[in-house]
């Protein structure tokens, strides 16, 4: 049966939804509102990204020698630095733009390192004690 349509010509269509981060869509699917929306909301997703890779500059840690609050902004900055800043900033880096070639759309496995991430946002315990250090 899978044969027979793939002669009619009717089957899937390749997939080309990693290609410059943006879904290349069926026109007759998708209207151009409800793809400016996504767009949007592709955006804010970004910028959560980055404005939560920014407060880790200032968001005081326990020395684990001391048990001690680190508050000093320069400590905190050179800790984040050597530790998870590269994690942050790969995924916000749009590679498969700036590189383009057959394969490039396999940049958007970058990306899945947001998926830990995400997972340690969810925490609302970790979540609330972040809030209480920075309030």
């Amino acid at each position: 049966m899978i044969a027979e349509a793939a002669k009619k010509g009717v089957g899937l269509k390749p997939c080309t939804t990693f290609q410059n981060e943006q879904p290349q869509v069926d026109a007759q699917q998708y209207n151009a509102a409800e793809i400016k929306i996504f767009n949007y909301m592709n955006l804010i997703c970004e910028l959560i990204f980055l404005i939560d890779m920014l407060l880790e500059f200032i968001v005081q840690y326990t020395d684990e020698q001391t048990n001690l609050p680190v508050k000093n902004i320069s400590k905190i900055g050179i800790r984040y630095l050597q530790n998870d800043f590269i994690y942050d900033l790969l995924p916000l880096i749009p590679f498969n733009i700036i590189f383009t070639f057959k394969y490039s759309r396999l940049f958007f496995l970058i990306k899945c390192i947001r998926l830990l991430e995400t997972y340690d946002m969810l925490d609302t315990g970790a979540f609330m004690r972040r809030i209480k250090l920075i309030f």
